[in-house]
């Protein structure tokens, strides 16, 4: 059984809560005490989110660390930089919202998402992508 923790970054993304660099590295270091297979980070918020990945990702946890990522290949730059395992690519899989939201048609929101997800893959990780 996998378990994938996401509080990193639902934390990160709910109105009024910030983790601070050491909260987040607590955190990580709790739910790989857990036994959590999968932490997701977000590192592209602020420059703390970009120390508290960095160090997260070098504090030898048995859990992946997975940097959550768009399809903006700076993203993958950075999870890259980070030092992280992989990323979790959202990317939207709705037309409605695609078309709302961006002008793109089904089509072109495919051919995005696979792009940054080759990108991720030849920067050397792993890949896991929401739709």
């Amino acid at each position: 059984m996998q378990i994938h923790d996401a509080t990193l970054r639902e934390g990160q993304q709910t109105p009024g809560v910030v983790f601070r660099e050491d909260e987040q590295v607590r955190i990580a270091q709790a739910l790989d005490d857990l036994g959590v297979s999968r932490i997701e980070v977000v590192p592209m918020m602020s420059e703390e989110d970009v120390r508290a990945t960095k160090r997260i990702a070098n504090m030898g946890l048995d859990a992946q660390v997975l940097s959550f990522v768009s399809w903006r290949k700076e993203d993958v730059d950075l999870a890259v930089d980070c030092g992280v395992d992989g990323v979790l690519l959202d990317y939207v899989g709705n037309p409605w919202q695609g078309k709302a939201f961006w002008g793109l048609e089904p089509e072109e929101i495919i051919k995005k998402g696979v792009e940054t997800a080759i990108y991720a893959k030849e920067r050397g990780l792993y890949v896991s992508a929401l739709l």
